[in-house]
């Protein structure tokens, strides 16, 4: 789409630019809604895989950067104040630093600074999980959805390409160009 758009992309942003932001927060709003609330029904859930399968799935570069900044300072401050978290809370995090369940770790109300490491890195790996799992699924609905919504809801592309083109070249003649501009600015 941004290689097609890209020769009017000043057009398309005039036109356009109100839905593609009220579309862009919506779509955003509505997955992390659900994300949430699929982190508070799953019980036991890793919240770094969720976090990480949220921004995967959406395909967000900056989630994803910001997902990695934070894991470390997040797991860190948990981690150190654990006398504080709630049964709940220090479970789950027992059951992270037991990733694989090789050794029962009971609750003494504090953790050893190789627990706090463990900690620490099983959250870190709880990213990577989310971001392999999560991907290649957000990738494929998004072609599946590009190729299979005009179907479903009766579209016909080549009818709304030409109307698309209709409208630009419109917009083109109604609105100066660069070089116009610039010859009425310097004359």
């Amino acid at each position: 789409m941004g290689l097609l758009a890209a020769k009017n992309i000043g057009i398309i942003i005039k036109k356009y630019s109100s839905k593609f932001i009220v579309l862009g927060f919506l779509i955003t709003f509505i997955s992390a809604a659900a994300t949430y609330g699929m982190a508070l029904i799953l019980p036991g859930i890793n919240s770094y895989e969720v976090t990480r399968a949220y921004t995967e799935a959406l395909t967000s570069s900056p989630g994803l950067a910001a997902a990695l900044e934070s894991v470390r300072e997040h797991s860190f401050q948990l981690a150190e104040n654990y006398d504080s978290l709630s049964k709940r809370k220090k479970q789950e995090l027992l059951k992270a630093i037991d990733l694989f369940g090789k050794e029962k770790i009971e609750d003494a109300g504090f953790l050893t600074e190789e627990q706090k490491k463990k900690f620490i890195k099983s959250a870190e790996a709880g990213i990577g999980i989310g971001h392999s799992v999560s991907y290649p699924s957000g990738v494929l609905i998004v072609i599946l959805a590009v190729n299979f919504l005009p179907v479903i809801f009766k579209i016909d592309v080549k009818k709304e390409r030409e109307i698309f083109s209709r409208e630009m070249n419109e917009t083109r003649i109604s609105t100066p160009s660069i070089e116009s501009k610039t010859l009425l600015v310097l004359t």
